[in-house]
């Protein structure tokens, strides 16, 4: 049996429902991302890693937000309900929230990786960094696609919480970072040394940071 084709123009409204609804709070983890930006730049010690941890945890907190409100509360609230009285198919609306998610969510996420990029690069001249920043950006990317997943397959708020606690692939500067960041604060990336990937990284939990 063929599919019928998705309804675009449907999924293109459910998708900016949701940026609008969530306007005001993407602006408000673009300022704070922003603030924690500078105070890596800002050229101490202890500003940079305030700076970090406050970035990293900016990420954190929207992909945990984006899950709760887009997926999660819908359910909880019975917005769902009504929303499926439209003529909208379960995979037209699970293409939608996925579609919302990762756009919302990349937003901020690459304005991130652009700005530390720059920032490591030119502001603080520690091109070393920039592996570790991307390896533990991209691993908080990774960890909110595994809490979106479990909130569109479960749509249970239990299962969502549940996956934010046990949820080990979100990194953090805990643990022995400073002997990582030493070895490889120099002027110029290095992309094969594997303190990169197990010096650098120790996996802790949503709760950690949030």
């Amino acid at each position: 049996m063929t599919e019928s084709p998705l309804n675009w123009r449907l999924v293109q409204h459910l998708v900016l429902k949701d940026w609008y609804f969530l306007r005001t709070s993407l602006v408000v983890y673009l300022a704070v991302g922003a603030f924690a930006l500078f105070l890596v730049s800002a050229g101490s010690e202890g500003t940079f890693y305030a700076g970090a941890v406050l970035l990293f945890t900016v990420l954190i907190s929207l992909g945990i937000h984006l899950a709760m409100a887009t997926v999660v509360q819908e359910r909880t609230q019975q917005t769902l309900a009504f929303v499926m009285t439209l003529p909208i198919s379960p995979r037209e609306y699970t293409m939608a929230k996925m579609l919302a998610n990762l756009v919302i969510f990349l937003v901020p996420w690459l304005t991130t990786v652009a700005g530390s990029v720059l920032v490591l690069h030119f502001g603080l001249q520690s091109g070393g960094l920039i592996p570790f920043a991307l390896v533990v950006l991209t691993e908080i990317f990774l960890a909110y696609l595994v809490v979106l997943a479990v909130a569109l397959v479960t749509e249970s708020e239990g299962w969502a919480i549940a996956t934010m606690v046990t949820e080990e692939d979100a990194p953090g500067l805990l643990g022995r970072p400073h002997r990582g960041l030493r070895q490889h604060d120099g002027e110029e990336p290095c992309w094969q040394d594997q303190g990169v990937g197990r010096q650098w990284l120790v996996p802790v939990s949503y709760t950690h940071l949030t």
